[in-house]
């Protein structure tokens, strides 16, 4: 039969092999879903069947055959018919390895790697290689089958003549000590023994252009030579290249211990020198397939003869239009783009997908004229069997490699401040239960969980869909409600400064900031995941999913879905800050004119200076960092020098917010002051589980809260007096006077005694005074 029409056939078995797999478990044969094909029923019955080890209803696991329902893959070469067939229908099995002859070779072949098949005339097919074999034995192993076979005699090419070595300037020198040309030979990376090596002419290779000469030691680190029934291949591992007889020779040289070790000499072209060096004085193109090919699924497929080769469109620069004349020096290069990974475009799909091919070889693609060695274009066969053009390219190397490292670092610091903030906020009593207080608690949550999600982001490479949407949800939502709860803050200073009513302190109004602030961002992230899972046509879509980024992709959704709305917030936050700004100042302007200097009044005016210098501040550290932030999309700023600064103020903001809203000399006075109460009581707790009696304590306490109390009562009659002093005639106090004066000593020396609880009258008939309670004095 003619070898590329059986080539042929056993793609498409293949192929149809690989198809029929994944929809049935269930193996072909007689107890099967079908029935055996009657071309192979004389193979069954006429044919011997040779096990090497077990018997046909075996498996050999290790060293032992266990039992096992066995199939193995026949083929008619007749009838291109393709089966499996069960092993225990056939009707003669015998057991025993395979004997070579003299001059031949044993080795494993495997059906899941070199493609083995029991032809219908009983003869072994390895199709890799296109080699038959009629002497072989056949085992099932876990994972498909093995077959020892007798190879024959294969080509290696030598450098130089027998009983000569090669030395480091390529000359053939004569050896002390002959030994026979036996370089080691291996198939499915087990050593071949007594391989016979055919003689040939002397191949000692040299290297021109831009190629270079290298060598490989023959060992499983560096290369391998790979049997083949024609001739041994070179494998680099240095380079991952096979290469064939004409493109590489064996040398061999005597170690220290005497025994002949043996490398291999091969000239090798480094793909990206051939490609500037074919590239030198013409306009290149890189086309993905060779000539008369196309693209289609990964794929190159042939051309018919009836379709015509394909030529490629060429765009004006600047305008990017199509229809420019393409360049007179044209030229094409074959191959993918020079990079570890690369991508198709889908420009039919996603919008900013769409590339232009300039007339100056080089390819338009967001934003960037890539070059020919970082892309390739080819033509493809569209879904309603329409051509059209895709191309291949590299993905954008990071012009910082160290970025993420320094991203990831300055977050986690941020994080550690943040927490730090909360902490604080939250066991702070007077920081806590104030509307502004319980606004940067929440501003703080939402910047907390924002960071955490994008150190997610960029610690997963492989995230799964559904870890994407949730990293992609997280990020938008509390990164909007960031700015959400800023804005809600400004707008409670704009609003105490124009309000007369003390009433920004109550849970109801935190709770209608709470669904502004809140609410709004989870609906816009809500809305951008639905359309991001619908895909409805002619709208921008949020795209988290595409390249695995987990976040925008393009600008015009990052405007669109998070950076719009943080414009519109900044925008509105600026606005109060100086309608506050000037309202301020009208009013201090006033009270300078009527003279008005109100203790009250000028330290409510400082207190609303001090709330509206913090919101100042947290507006610097959020609006103006995203702002320079926000303006590093444009190309030309995306250096790393740029990147330093904007990356270490930006990625510190935590670090920031901690330092504007705790470390002020009022609010480190709240902490003092919290967590000094906070010690006595754990000192009382103390003191009481070490046998003290909490009586006597609470005596304790109540003498000294008393005696306090005293020290601040008694000073008020005694105002009272002196404001009362123009009713009486000035010089000596009269007797009554006296009487009352010294009945207040006797009083406040009674109490010191304990004679008297606080909060009760003097007992005195004289005494028209009483103790006012500190609770009333305090307010």
């Amino acid at each position: 039969m003619n070898g590329k029409m059986l080539s042929l056939f056993f793609i498409i078995t293949l192929m149809w092999k690989t198809c029929a797999s994944q929809t049935s478990t269930s193996p072909i044969g007689t107890g099967g879903q079908d029935e055996v094909n009657p071309v192979f029923h004389s193979l069954l019955s006429n044919f011997t069947l040779r096990k090497c080890h077990c018997a046909s209803n075996q498996e050999l696991q290790g060293l032992e055959c266990t039992p096992q329902e066995t199939y193995l893959d026949a083929v008619d070469t007749e009838t291109f018919a393709m089966q499996s067939l069960r092993t225990t229908d056939f009707e003669n099995v015998v057991v025993g390895d395979v004997e070579c002859p003299d001059g031949l070779a044993k080795g494993t072949l495997l059906s899941y790697s070199d493609y083995i098949y029991v032809l219908t005339s009983g003869e072994l097919l390895w199709y890799r290689a296109n080699e038959n074999f009629a002497n072989y034995c056949i085992e099932h192993i876990p994972g498909g089958w093995a077959a020892n076979v007798c190879l024959r005699p294969t080509v290696v090419p030598r450098c130089c003549p027998a009983g000569y070595s090669l030395d480091a300037d390529n000359n053939c020198i004569l050896q002390s000590t002959s030994h026979p040309f036996s370089p080691p030979l291996t198939l499915n990376q087990i050593l071949l023994e007594g391989v016979n090596i055919v003689q040939t002419d002397i191949n000692n290779i040299t290297c021109s252009g831009v190629s270079d000469e290298r060598r490989v030691y023959l060992n499983k680190q560096e290369g391998e030579l790979i049997y083949g029934p024609h001739q041994a291949l070179l494998t680099s591992h240095q380079d991952s290249t096979v290469f064939e007889e004409e493109n590489f020779c064996v040398g061999e040289f005597e170690s220290e211990s005497g025994n002949p070790e043996y490398f291999a000499k091969f000239c090798y072209t480094d793909p990206r020198k051939e490609h500037h060096h074919a590239c030198q004085n013409v306009t290149c193109v890189r086309k993905c397939c060779p000539a008369r090919q196309f693209l289609s699924e990964a794929n190159c497929l042939e051309l018919t003869e009836n379709e015509t080769t394909w030529k490629p469109i060429f765009h004006e620069e600047g305008i990017l239009k199509p229809g420019a004349e393409p360049p007179v020096d044209l030229f094409f290069v074959y191959g993918v783009p020079f990079c570890e990974s690369f991508y198709e475009l889908k420009p039919k799909s996603v919008e900013y997908d769409k590339s232009y091919l300039l007339q100056d070889g080089s390819l338009h693609y967001l934003q960037e004229n890539l070059a020919p060695d970082t892309y390739c274009i080819d033509r493809i066969m569209e879904s309603d069997g329409t051509w059209g053009e895709t191309a291949v390219v590299c993905p954008p190397e990071p012009t910082c490699r160290w970025k993420e490292t320094l991203d990831i670092t300055l977050l986690s610091l941020s994080c550690v401040f943040l927490i730090a903030t909360l902490a604080v906020y939250l066991g702070v009593p007077e920081l806590r239960d104030r509307t502004n207080g319980r606004c940067l608690i929440s501003l703080v949550v939402a910047m907390l969980t924002a960071y955490i999600s994008i150190i997610a982001n960029n610690r997963e490479r492989n995230a799964t869909d559904l870890q994407c949407i949730v990293i992609g949800f997280f990020g938008h939502m509390f990164g909007l409600s960031m700015f959400f709860w800023l804005n809600v803050m400004c707008y409670d200073m704009w609003s105490t400064l124009r309000s007369t009513k003390q009433q920004h302190h109550s849970k109801k109004t935190f709770i209608k900031y709470s669904a502004y602030a809140w609410g709004i961002p989870l609906l816009v992230g809500i809305i951008a995941q639905i359309l991001d899972s619908a895909k409805p046509q002619n709208i921008i879509l949020p795209n988290f999913l595409e390249d695995k980024q987990c976040w925008f992709r393009d600008d015009a959704e990052y405007w669109l879905y998070f950076s719009g709305i943080i414009v519109v917030l900044l925008l509105v936050n600026l606005f109060f800050f100086i309608h506050v700004a000037i309202t301020l100042a009208q009013r201090l302007e006033q009270r300078r004119s009527v003279f008005d200097n109100s203790s009250s009044r000028v330290s409510n005016t400082n207190s609303f200076k001090q709330q509206a210098w913090l919101y100042v501040k947290l507006f610097i550290v959020m609006g103006v960092v995203w702002i320079a932030d926000a303006i590093s999309v444009i190309r030309h700023r995306n250096t790393c020098t740029y990147w330093v600064v904007t990356d270490i103020i930006n990625g510190l903001q935590g670090v920031f917010i901690f330092l504007v809203a705790v470390y002020n000399r009022d609010n480190l006075r709240k902490i003092r002051s919290a967590w000094k109460e906070r010690a006595l009581t754990m000192r009382s707790k103390i003191s009481t589980l070490r046998g003290r009696s909490p009586i006597s304590t609470k005596r304790k306490l109540d003498f000294s809260s008393d005696a306090s109390r005293k020290t601040s009562v008694t000073s008020i009659p005694r105002k009272i007096s002196t404001t009362s002093a123009p009713f009486v005639r000035p010089g000596n106090p009269s007797s009554k006077e006296k009487r009352i004066t010294d009945q207040s000593i006797n009083s406040e020396t009674s109490r010191n005694s304990g004679s008297s609880l606080p909060g009760r009258k003097i007992s005195s008939p004289h005494n028209y005074l009483e103790t006012i309670p500190m609770n009333t004095l305090e307010e």
